[in-house]
């Protein structure tokens, strides 16, 4: 299942490198991933909070 998940989270991850590529190749301003959550933080100021906690859920040391 691990091999799955892994297969699954470089397809995405792939995805979406070539989705921001594209809009940042786009004439249109603002439309890459960065752009819009940069965009919606300055609107919704606990999106980064989130995102803080999220990145302390998965990378916080685990004792084997």
């Amino acid at each position: 299942m691990r091999k799955w998940t892994m297969w699954i989270l470089f397809a995405v991850t792939v995805g979406l490198i070539i989705w921001d590529l594209s809009a940042a190749m786009n004439p249109e301003p603002g439309d890459t991933i960065s752009e819009l959550i940069l965009h919606w933080s300055r609107k919704h100021p606990t999106l980064p909070f989130s995102f803080g906690i999220l990145m302390g859920h998965l990378f916080w040391p685990q004792r084997g």
